[in-house]
């Protein structure tokens, strides 16, 4: 009998292992990980899946929950011979013209048009997406990003409203410069922003008086300052998911969500349980004029959003697309 193996790019604590454990209900599931290295971070991911093809057996399951890392796991085991049923959790490729990105996207295509090689996105029409952006044609398994407890903020812990204004903050993949193009048509609108502070070195200069720029914050001061915030936009750079735990943080605390037509934001926002439009200044401006005088209406499709997440987006549901999975490969080794 195969066994499943669950690969990580960082250290697997006990109580992720037992957390991860008691939701798989079954023998047979085996974690693996190293700490993480920042001087030799793709060295580490050599390390990581050499340990996961060494410890498995022709044919078993390596789940492998950092997508690029199941690409080099694939790798690997190409060039060593060692055949196994490699699955990358919830693709992000954010690929571009550079070498690298060449590279990159080379090494994918190489993966995704193996028959040992499987993937999981987190959105419908990402896959979509994926397909036509590397010239592919499979069929992936959608299994949305687990949204946790700890998003929501205790009633003791939440701020005092900030009235009339809206919040964007985020890493990476966040148009900025779209963002304070609205700010700019709405001179009379508090915007908060929290950003990197390579980020703040390069727009401190476009700062508004209406514009409430931090950088380099504390968690807890970003999603305080997020749910102070009347509405919580997301602006994204690329179709690849990317604020899904700003998402989450919206929705366990009741905020009214906006962000962009993107192949990976439309899996989760309508118009039913938010807003979402495309990248026309008018368009935002508009909508968020409106939702701002709306308040009645925005709470109802917070509370929608909240639904929705609480019912596709947890643990249980993670791990029941992974059984999926197994089942599809399963199915591929023993064909009735």
């Amino acid at each position: 009998m195969r066994k499943v193996f669950w690969l990580f790019d960082f250290n697997v604590t006990e109580k992720w292992n037992d957390m991860w454990q008691s939701l798989w209900k079954q023998d047979g599931l085996e974690l693996i990980g190293l700490p993480r290295s920042k001087k030799r971070p793709f060295w580490n991911l050599i390390k990581a899946s050499n340990m996961a093809l060494r410890v498995s057996k022709k044919d078993d399951i390596i789940f492998s929950w950092f997508d690029f890392q199941a690409v080099v796991c694939f790798v690997i085991g190409k060039l060593t011979f060692r055949r196994r049923q490699i699955v990358a959790l919830n693709v992000m490729c954010k690929f571009n013209n550079s070498f690298k990105g060449k590279i990159y996207a080379r090494l994918y295509k190489w993966a995704l048009s193996s028959d040992n090689f499987y993937a999981t996105v987190t959105s419908r029409e990402y896959g979509k997406y994926l397909n036509k952006l590397l010239g592919i044609h499979r069929e992936y398994v959608v299994i949305h990003d687990a949204n946790e407890a700890k998003y929501l903020l205790k009633d003791s812990d939440k701020p005092q409203p900030i009235p009339n204004s809206v919040f964007m903050g985020g890493t990476s993949s966040r148009d900025w410069d779209f963002a304070f193009e609205v700010a700019r048509a709405l001179p009379d609108v508090t915007f908060n922003f929290v950003m990197t502070e390579d980020m703040y070195s390069k727009f401190k200069d476009r700062c508004l008086h209406n514009t409430n720029v931090k950088y380099a914050v504390s968690l807890t001061e970003f999603n305080e300052l997020a749910v102070a915030s009347t509405i919580i936009m997301m602006i994204s750079t690329t179709e690849a998911p990317a604020g899904l735990m700003l998402l989450f943080l919206a929705a366990a605390n009741n905020k009214f969500y906006m962000t962009n037509y993107t192949a990976t934001s439309c899996e989760y926002i309508t118009h039913e349980r938010g807003c979402i439009l495309p990248k026309e200044i008018h368009s935002w401006v508009k909508a968020i004029r409106y939702y701002l005088n709306h308040s009645d209406e925005a709470e109802t499709k917070a509370a929608l959003l909240k639904k929705y997440i609480a019912e596709n987006c947890t643990l249980e549901q993670y791990v029941k697309g992974m059984k999926t999975v197994c089942q599809i490969i399963e199915s591929k080794s023993n064909p009735q």
